[in-house]
C-alpha cells in the first residue's frame, strides 16, 4: 500500500487547493464528485427561477457533494439513491409525476427533499443550501424550465422523451434526455455557483462525515476511524466506473474460503479514500500522460512540489517545459553538457533534498476494474538522474518536433516544425516502429515497456529495435519529410541500443558523422548516403521545381542494398551514370568531384573491388552512418547559403 501512502501524503501536503476550479482541474475536497451538468438555472432574491440555460459540454464539468452510496449507485436501484445537492432533473423536480409516467423515478424527489432536509435542519446546515430547498418545495421545476424554453413538452403535456419533429433539436436534446439531465443552481447574482462555494462544500463535509457509522483501523494511516467498503470510480474521467479498489463478490470465490467478509481483507477510512481517490483523480486530470492511450493513464509527481518533469516527452519539450534554451549543439559533448547545466539547475530549483518523485501508471483489465501497472519510488533526484541518463543516451541530432501556434482561419490548430538535437518521445518511437495508427494494446504495452527504460534503466526491447530498423531499411510510402523524421528517430533507437549492447567492449557511437569509424556496415551507409546525394542533387540541377521528393535509386534499393551491399552497389553505381552529366550540363563539376573523391575514398576502405570480399547482410550501424552522412550533406548545403547571404550583406 505505497502508493496509497504517497497519494494521502500528496493530497495533505496540498490540501489548501482542495476545492479550487483551476481550469477545470479541481483537487476534490472529501465527500464530493464530479459530474457532468447538462442546465444551469438561476434564482433571483425572491426564490424564483428567472434564468436557465443549456451548458455546452466545455462548460459541463461540475463538482457535487456526493454520499458512499450515491458515488457507487448502479442499476435499477440508481433512482432511489440521490446525491445531497444536485442531481439528475427527476430527483430535483418535484412535478416530475406531472410532466412523466416513469414508474420508478416516481419516488425520486421525496427521497431526495428528505435527504436535503436533514442536512439543512443540522447544526452545520448553509442558508444558501436551505434557500434552494424551499425553491424545490414549491413543485414549480419543470414548469419553469418549459417556460424559459428550456425543456420541452408533447400535446399530452408530458416531457418529450427524443426528438423527432422536423423543426431544429433544440439544445438539451444535444446533450441530454430530458429526465435525465443533471442540473446546477446558482443564486442571484453570485459570481460563484452554489457548486463553488466553499461554505456549502465545508458545511457538507461537517454535516456528512460523522454518520458514518462504522469504525474499524484504517489499514493506510494505521488509525481507528470511520471506514467504507465502497472506494469512488471516476478516477480517470467523469465516465470511468472502472475502480482502483473493490470488494463485491461475497458468494463466489473471492476470499477462498479464509475470510468472512472484506474488512478482513482490508479496511480503509473513509477520509483516507477519499484523500487517496482524489488526489489520483487530480494528478491524472493535471499532469497525466494519456496521448497514447485512452485507457493507459501515466503519472509523475513530487510528494512536496506536484510538477515535475514528465519522463514520455522528447529532449526538446523537455528544455521548454523547464523554461531552458536547447538550441542545436554540433557535438556530443556540447550536448551533454547543455542538458547537464538545464537539469541539474531545475533539480536545484525544484526539489528538496529528501522529497520523493513517484512514477506510477493505471491500466483497465475490465470495464469496472483499474490495476496499477507500473510503480516506483524515486528521490527527486535519482530520478533527474535517470531522466538525463536516457536523453544522452537515445539522442540524436536534427530530430523534429510540433509546437502549438494558435490556429488558422479556419479554426484548425497551427503547428510549428522545430528541429533540435536529443531524445525522440516514446510516442514517436512507437510511430516509427509499428506505423501512425496503432493498436490500442500494442500501444499501452509499448508504452509500459519503454517506460520501464526510462525509469529503470533497463535496455531498450531487441524486438521494438529490430522493428524500427527493419522499417527504415525497407521500401516506404511515406513523403520525403515523414521518412525523414522517422530516420532520425529511429537512429536515436539503435545508437542506444547498439552502445547499451556494446558498453565497454567498444567506443560509443556518435550522434553526428565520425569519420574515424572504420566499421563495415557503418561505411557502406555513408556510400549509400553519397549516392543519393549525387543523383539528388543531379535532378536539382536539371529540374529544380520537381526535384523536391523524386526517389532515387538509393532509395528504391534500399533493402536489397542492406541485404547485399557489393551486388547492389555496382548497380546503383551504373545507374548513376546519366546523373554525372547533368553536372556536367549545368556546369557543377566542382559539387561531382567532391563527391566522387568522397565515394573513391569509402571505397578505397571497404575494398569493394576485392573479389575475396563476401557480402552479407549489413548490421544495424548501416542506418547510422546512412543518416549521419545525410546530415552532414545539409549542413554543407547550409553553412554555403549562410556565408552567400553573408558576402552579399557586405
Amino acid at each position: 500500500m505505497t502508493w496509497a501512502n504517497k497519494l494521502y501524503e500528496t493530497y495533505e501536503n496540498c490540501s489548501s487547493f482542495a476545492g479550487i476550479n483551476d481550469h477545470g482541474i479541481i483537487l476534490m475536497p472529501i465527500a464530493h464528485t464530479t459530474v457532468s451538468a447538462n442546465i444551469e438555472c438561476c434564482l433571483d432574491s425572491s426564490g424564483n427561477l428567472y434564468h436557465a440555460m443549456v451548458l455546452p459540454k466545455e462548460e459541463a464539468k461540475t463538482m457535487i457533494p456526493c454520499t458512499i452510496e450515491s458515488s457507487n449507485r448502479t442499476g435499477s436501484s440508481a433512482c432511489k439513491v440521490p446525491h445531497p445537492l444536485f442531481d439528475k432533473l427527476f430527483f430535483m423536480a418535484k412535478d416530475f409525476k406531472e410532466y412523466s409516467d416513469n414508474e420508478k423515478c416516481k419516488e425520486s424527489y421525496g427521497i431526495y427533499e428528505e435527504e436535503l432536509s436533514k442536512w439543512c435542519k443540522s447544526k452545520v446546515g448553509n442558508d444558501k443550501v436551505r434557500f434552494l430547498l424551499e425553491y424545490l418545495k414549491k413543485g414549480t421545476l419543470i414548469k419553469d424550465l418549459v417556460r424559459l424554453g428550456i425543456l420541452f413538452c408533447d400535446e399530452n403535456h408530458k416531457l418529450i422523451g427524443k426528438w423527432e419533429y422536423d423543426d431544429e433539436k433544440p439544445a438539451i436534446f444535444k446533450v441530454a434526455d430530458q429526465m435525465n439531465a443533471v442540473l446546477r443552481f446558482r443564486l442571484g447574482d453570485d459570481i460563484e455557483g452554489l457548486w463553488e462555494d466553499t461554505e456549502i462544500q465545508n458545511s457538507f463535509i461537517n454535516y456528512y462525515v460523522p454518520t458514518i457509522e462504522k469504525q474499524d483501523l484504517c489499514f493506510v494511516t494505521g488509525k481507528m476511524m470511520p471506514i467504507t467498503t465502497k472506494n469512488p470510480a471516476k478516477i480517470r474521467n467523469v465516465a470511468d466506473m472502472a475502480k482502483l479498489i473493490s470488494s463485491n463478490d461475497s458468494t463466489g470465490f473471492t476470499y477462498r474460503g479464509l475470510l468472512t467478509d472484506s474488512e478482513q481483507c482490508m479496511a480503509i477510512g473513509y477520509m483516507t479514500s477519499q484523500k487517496i481517490h482524489n488526489a489520483l483523480k487530480w494528478l491524472i486530470d493535471r499532469q497525466g500522460y494519456r496521448n497514447l492511450s485512452s485507457q493507459l493513464a501515466i503519472i509523475v509527481w513530487g510528494t512536496h512540489h506536484v510538477d515535475t518533469v514528465d519522463p514520455l516527452i522528447d529532449t526538446g519539450t523537455l528544455f521548454s517545459d523547464i523554461g531552458e534554451e536547447l538550441g542545436r549543439p554540433s557535438t556530443h559533448e556540447e550536448y551533454a553538457k547543455t542538458l547537464n547545466k538545464a537539469i541539474n539547475g531545475y533539480g536545484s530549483k525544484r526539489f528538496t533534498q529528501l522529497e520523493d518523485v513517484v512514477v506510477m501508471g493505471i491500466d483497465s483489465a475490465t470495464p469496472g476494474r483499474l490495476s496499477i501497472v507500473y510503480y516506483n519510488e524515486l528521490e527527486g533526484s535519482n530520478y533527474l538522474k535517470r531522466l538525463k541518463k536516457w536523453h544522452l543516451s537515445c539522442a540524436w541530432q536534427n530530430q523534429i518536433r510540433y509546437e502549438a501556434q494558435g490556429q488558422d482561419e479556419k479554426g484548425n490548430i497551427k503547428y510549428k516544425r522545430i528541429v533540435y538535437t536529443g531524445a525522440p518521445s516514446p510516442k514517436s518511437i512507437i510511430n516509427v516502429a509499428y506505423g501512425k495508427i496503432v493498436k490500442e494494446t500494442l500501444m499501452k504495452s509499448t508504452t509500459k515497456r519503454l517506460l520501464s527504460c526510462i525509469i529503470d534503466g533497463k535496455n531498450l526491447p531487441r524486438d521494438i529495435v529490430e522493428t524500427v530498423f527493419n522499417r527504415l531499411v525497407s521500401y516506404s510510402t511515406e513523403t520525403e519529410r515523414e521518412f525523414d523524421e522517422s530516420l532520425h528517430v529511429g537512429c536515436a533507437v539503435i545508437r542506444k541500443y547498439l552502445n547499451d549492447m556494446e558498453r565497454g567492449t567498444k567506443e560509443e557511437w556518435e550522434m553526428n558523422l565520425d569519420l574515424k569509424q572504420k566499421d563495415t556496415s557503418y561505411l557502406w551507409g555513408r556510400l549509400l548516403a553519397y549516392a543519393h546525394e549525387l543523383e539528388s542533387t543531379a535532378n536539382y540541377l536539371s529540374d529544380k521545381e520537381n526535384a523536391a521528393g523524386r526517389e532515387t535509386n538509393a532509395e528504391r534499393y534500399r533493402k536489397q542494398f542492406q541485404l547485399y551491399p557489393v551486388e547492389t552497389w555496382f548497380k546503383i553505381y551504373d545507374n548513376l551514370k546519366p546523373y554525372r552529366n547533368k553536372f556536367r550540363r549545368a556546369k557543377s563539376g566542382g559539387i561531382l568531384f567532391n563527391l566522387d573523391t568522397g565515394m573513391n575514398e569509402i571505397s578505397a576502405i571497404l575494398e569493394i573491388n576485392d573479389p575475396s570480399l563476401i557480402s552479407g547482410p549489413l548490421k544495424k550501424s548501416f542506418i547510422l552512418g546512412y543518416c549521419a552522412q545525410l546530415d552532414e550533406f545539409r549542413k554543407i548545403k547550409l553553412e554555403k547559403k549562410q556565408n552567400k547571404v553573408e558576402r552579399e550583406e557586405d
